[in-house]
C-alpha cells in the first residue's frame, strides 16, 4: 500500500521538501491520516516531525475501542503543531506550509508563506484571493 501511495506524491512538493532540508529547515508533516501509515509512507523523506491521527492500542497491541480516536484535522492541526514546537522560537513569517484542502486553512494561515498544492476548488479560491502560491 505504501508503494502505491508514494507514487501519488507531488514531485514539486518532494523537491521543495528536499530544498528545505538542505537549507536546514525543520520540516514537519501534519496530516489527518493515521500516524503509523504516515511513518511508513514517508520513510526516508527526511521529516523531522510527523503528526497524525493516533490509533489507540492496548498494551498487547490490539485496537482499544474504549478510547475515542482524536482525529487531527482543521484547528487541531495547529494545536498539535504548537504542542510539538513549544519552547522553540519560530519565525512564522518565513515559515512555509503546504495544503490541498480547506481543512488545511488554519495551518496555511499560521505561516507567512502558504502554498496551495493542487488545491480543491474552495482552497483554490482562498489562495487566489489572498495571492498565495499555488502548485
Amino acid at each position: 500500500m505504501k508503494d502505491s501511495m508514494r507514487e501519488g506524491f507531488n514531485v514539486d512538493v518532494i523537491n521543495r521538501l528536499k530544498q528545505h532540508k538542505d537549507e536546514g529547515v525543520h520540516v514537519m508533516l501534519v496530516s489527518g491520516a493515521y500516524t503509523s501509515l504516515l511513518h511508513a509512507v514517508t520513510k526516508g523523506l527526511g521529516f523531522d516531525t510527523i503528526i497524525g491521527t493516533d490509533i489507540p492500542f492496548t498494551k498487547d497491541g490490539t485496537f482499544n475501542k474504549d478510547i475515542s480516536i482524536y482525529h487531527i484535522q482543521g484547528k487541531r492541526k495547529n494545536e498539535k503543531i504548537m504542542e510539538s514546537l513549544a519552547g522553540n522560537e519560530i519565525d512564522w513569517a518565513n515559515s512555509f506550509a503546504y495544503g490541498d484542502s480547506l481543512s488545511d486553512l488554519p495551518v496555511l494561515e499560521l505561516v507567512g508563506k502558504p502554498v496551495a498544492v493542487k488545491p480543491e476548488e474552495r482552497l483554490e479560491r482562498v489562495a487566489i484571493e489572498r495571492d498565495w502560491a499555488i502548485l
